[in-house]
């Protein structure tokens, strides 16, 4: 599913990108291992971006953990 939303988030598709964060989001709901867990905040992070949802960018990045998924290299400046 992770993949599926991260697919879709490289469209500039309102509806698709919409589409993708709704598969992030039911993914970080559910059980994830810690692993899918932060990639998929990875990918949320780059979909809000996308959709002009700055502070939703800033909280997800501000939940990562792995030095290459850090929040210094995700993060969104307002």
């Amino acid at each position: 599913m992770v993949e599926l939303g991260l697919a879709s988030s490289l469209e500039n598709d309102l509806g698709k990108l919409k589409q993708a964060a709704n598969l992030c989001e039911h993914v970080l709901v559910g059980s994830p291992t810690e692993k899918v867990r932060h990639a998929t905040l990875v990918f949320i992070c780059f979909i809000y971006f996308k959709l002009g949802e700055k502070d939703k960018a800033i909280v997800a990045a501000k939940n990562l953990l792995y030095a290459r998924e850090s929040r210094e290299n995700v993060e969104v400046t307002p």
